[in-house]
């Protein structure tokens, strides 16, 4: 779940660590909370599956899933 609960948690997935941040900045920068950031499909399911985000941004050709 977000840390403020006015704004929107979104998790970030990508397997190239640049990408990661370049999204991350963005997401940032519209005022929305990055809850967590997946470097693969399973990473990204688990943390999805633990933390809830409202959002999911994925790379659709990822590792492991």
């Amino acid at each position: 779940m977000s840390p403020n609960p006015a704004r929107i948690g979104v998790l970030v997935a990508d397997d190239e660590p640049h990408v990661r941040e370049v999204v991350c900045a963005i997401v940032r920068s519209l005022g929305a909370d990055v809850v967590a950031q997946a470097a693969d499909g399973e990473e990204a399911v688990d943390l999805f599956t633990r933390l809830r985000p409202e959002v999911a941004i994925l790379d659709i050709n990822m590792p492991k899933l």
